[in-house]
């Protein structure tokens, strides 16, 4: 246990040194490359489609710690239970993202003072980018569940190298003259890959996990937003006081 933890530890801090250096660098690379005007419409895209990652409302948190708790109490089925209800409520989640975007990209791009040249090409990326944020919330539970399994040295493992592949691909692309559209989709097929390495791991590993869909359950997901309501600093003072009166 202690060898696990300290070989998570590593790959943590190793995989944070790596995307600090790869940003140092890609970064006045991508500010050259696409000029200051594109580039800025690039920061406005992924500032958007980041404020959409709070549609996670903590619910990978969670999918961790019962994860680890009913692994360690041997109960399988309440380890689906949870992993299933996840999945389906990010797949909510994700289409909800997907609206979201796309409402922006129909009525709110002109709010952005964006020239009439280039409303095409920023219609297009925001969709790419749309999908993205859609497939990244249900992706998020294949690394939960790894977490959960105290595998971070494998997610850490596949997100350098995932990391690395994308940002060399990124280099090679735009130092060919591709653009903002090709850069897109670079992050959304990475991303895309990514999970799927994630997938695979957990299969390869052989963890107790199926995604069937007899597993979602309503007492699953309220398990897992009694917990985040609790773990809430503003609400878990009120919570107690009810329990404490009901009890």
């Amino acid at each position: 246990m202690t060898k696990r933890l300290t070989i998570n530890s590593i790959s943590n801090a190793f995989r944070l040194l790596t995307y600090l250096v790869i940003a140092f660098f890609i970064t006045p690379f991508l500010v050259h490359s696409l000029g200051d005007s594109i580039y800025g419409l690039w920061i406005l895209i992924i500032s958007i489609c980041g404020y959409m990652g709070m549609l996670d409302l903590g619910v990978s948190s969670a999918i961790v710690r019962y994860v680890s708790k009913y692994h360690a109490e041997k109960d399988i089925e309440k380890v689906n239970g949870i992993v299933n209800s996840a999945l389906a409520f990010f797949m909510f989640m994700g289409l909800m993202a997907l609206a979201i975007i796309i409402c922006i990209q129909q009525w709110g791009v002109s709010l952005f003072n964006v020239s009439p040249d280039n409303y095409q090409t920023i219609n297009l990326v925001l969709f790419i980018m749309a999908v993205n944020m859609a497939l990244f919330l249900p992706g998020s539970v294949m690394q939960s569940i790894l977490a959960g399994f105290q595998l971070y040295y494998l997610i850490n493992s596949i997100g350098i190298s995932v990391m690395i592949l994308k940002n060399l691909s990124i280099f090679i692309l735009l130092s060919k003259g591709y653009g903002i559209i090709q850069l897109a989709l670079i992050t959304l097929i990475f991303n895309v890959t990514e999970y799927l390495l994630l997938l695979l791991i957990i299969w390869l590993k052989r963890l107790p996990v199926r995604f069937r869909v007899r597993f979602i359950s309503l007492p699953s997901l309220k398990e897992i937003f009694v917990i985040l309501l609790y773990s809430s600093p503003s609400l878990s003072p009120i919570l107690y006081r009810i329990e404490s009166r009901s009890s």
